[in-house]
């Protein structure tokens, strides 16, 4: 048996095997397993592909689309995944980062306030996702990421490594109902679990940790929490600005305006869904 396949070949058996998951692009997937492990971008892989000699390492190749024609998403299988513009390690245990987060790290950015002095706490940062990015987009910021979970943390830690950031992100394990911060923060920005439990996620999302995802009967156990914490997660006339699930803003806003909150605007994702909510806590 050969210890390597031509890339065409490679292609061939990624893309049938995946064609079974309806939740992915087969052929888009294929060629990003590949790219992946010849490290190649796409011209690159372009001019591999017409090359009939045997590049692909099978052990290797087999071993990753195993892992991906079971379900478990890309981002695990690589140990990557894409988020504005910069790549984050993630792995079994954190949440894949999603492209709507990238909306809610782009709005808070685009505050008269980055390019101030401001500190900003990112409650559940999993990843460090949101945390790490408004480092990077606000060079004088001074970033605080929360999250309970101890595999979280390490992932969080080595993205703000990554990213060059780690003298402006501290990274805490702590969950968001005992987190005691040592002042209000300028900025609170969170992106909680707001799916309800027993609602339906994709095959892919099965894989990660669930208490990433769910949020009690209705999702909003999260907001409920940040909405009777306000005090002490944000200063008087501090931006507040959450993501939110399909469906949750009127209920989200109500939370917030039963705390205080002013200012309350909801604004859309790519998808022109209902998925941000910004204001400014009492």
């Amino acid at each position: 048996m050969r210890d390597q396949l031509s890339v065409a070949e490679a292609y061939r058996v990624a893309r049938a095997r995946l064609a079974g998951r309806p939740d992915l692009d087969a052929d888009q997937v294929a060629a990003w397993l590949l790219r992946h492990l010849l490290g190649l971008d796409g011209t690159a892989f372009a001019r591999r592909f017409v090359d009939p000699a045997p590049t692909v390492p099978r052990a290797a190749f087999f071993r990753l689309l195993r892992r991906l024609a079971r379900g478990e998403p890309f981002a695990y299988v690589v140990g990557t995944a894409p988020f504005a513009g910069e790549e984050l390690a993630v792995g079994p245990g954190v949440l894949v980062p999603r492209p709507e987060t990238e909306g809610l790290v782009e709005l808070v950015a685009a505050e008269p306030a980055c390019a101030e002095p401001r500190t900003a706490l990112d409650l559940g940062t999993g990843s460090g996702a949101i945390a790490v990015l408004l480092a990077r987009r606000c060079p004088t910021w001074t970033v605080t990421g929360i999250d309970q979970s101890p595999v979280a943390v390490l992932y969080a830690r080595e993205n703000a490594r990554r990213l060059g950031v780690r003298r402006r992100v501290r990274i805490a394990l702590a969950s968001i109902e005992a987190y005691v911060p040592p002042a209000p923060a300028d900025v609170l920005v969170a992106n909680p679990p707001y799916v309800p439990e027993g609602a339906a996620v994709s095959p892919a999302a099965r894989f990660e940790p669930p208490a990433a995802l769910f949020a009690g009967p209705d999702g909003l156990a999260f907001y409920r929490l940040i909405a009777a914490r306000l005090a002490a997660f944000v200063r008087p006339g501090g931006l507040v600005a959450l993501e939110i699930g399909a469906g949750q803003a009127a209920a989200a806003l109500a939370l917030l305006r039963a705390a205080g909150v002013r200012e309350l605007s909801v604004r859309p994702d790519f998808r022109g869904l209902d998925r941000y909510v910004l204001g400014r806590a009492p």
